[in-house]
């Protein structure tokens, strides 16, 4: 497990409600407590940067019918409503990964 220290979610794409859907792992520590983002907010939090691995990735969780097209625009809509910077790109990559996730959808 990596600790990103400088990581900070107040200036990613996150849903406002992207710790209440994280799953909790069950470490069987008492000292930590690991949390792991629903398949739609990991998602949507590589949409900000959208780099060809973020893509992938995207891909790969819609693939795989972890994420739909229709719930990637509603929640990524939402989660623009509340982010800080330019979103005039990170809106151009939401509506690129929503036909992405159409398209993929159509030949199911």
């Amino acid at each position: 497990m990596y600790f990103d220290t400088n990581y900070n979610p107040m200036f990613s794409l996150m849903h406002e409600y992207y710790q209440e859907d994280a799953v909790e792992l069950d470490l069987n520590l008492d000292f930590i407590r690991v949390f792991v983002l629903s398949p739609l907010d990991l998602a949507i939090s590589k949409l900000a940067r959208y780099a060809d691995n973020d893509r992938e990735d995207v891909d790969a969780l819609i693939r795989s019918g972890l994420v739909a097209a229709d719930e990637l625009e509603q929640r990524g809509v939402e989660a623009l409503s509340g982010f800080i910077g330019g979103k005039t790109m990170v809106r151009l990559n939401l509506e690129e990964a929503v036909a992405q996730a159409r398209a993929i959808e159509r030949t199911r």
